[in-house]
């Protein structure tokens, strides 16, 4: 009788750890903007830098619906922006490349976004599985 009161509980317990993963990873990140100071804190020279390569990137996040509409918002044209991204230093733009990596708005990669939905279908496909044991 005690083994049986172990597992339906050690069942129970395990659903909902797996139903609270899951609205856990539910969960999405918020995608920020912010101005483009024109000289950046790093003055320390970078090897393998290439502008065309981080530009293209910059470029490409720039393009983002809710990032040009956030600067926007900020009260910066298509046009400021670009005039501040020329005056940045190589090792400048190298940085921010690398910093817009991170802060990518969520739901923009849908490699993400397939594994997320693979996972919570196995979830539920566990859940019901173990509703029906029970």
């Amino acid at each position: 009788m005690r083994l049986l009161n172990v597992l339906i509980y050690g069942k129970k317990a395990l659903l909902f750890s797996l139903i609270g993963f899951t609205v856990l990873l539910s969960l999405r990140q918020e995608g920020r903007a912010m101005i483009v100071p024109a000289q950046m804190a790093s003055q320390a020279p970078e090897a393998g830098v290439n502008r065309q390569e981080d530009l293209a990137k910059i470029q490409k996040i720039l393009e983002n619906k809710m990032i040009r509409q956030r600067l926007s918002q900020m009260g910066l044209t298509e046009k400021e922006v670009e005039d501040r991204l020329s005056k940045l230093s190589d090792q400048d733009v190298h940085q921010l490349a690398s910093k817009m990596d991170s802060i990518m708005p969520a739901g923009d990669s849908a490699g993400g976004v397939i594994i997320g939905i693979l996972v919570i279908t196995i979830l539920v496909l566990l859940v019901i599985y173990l509703i029906k044991r029970v």
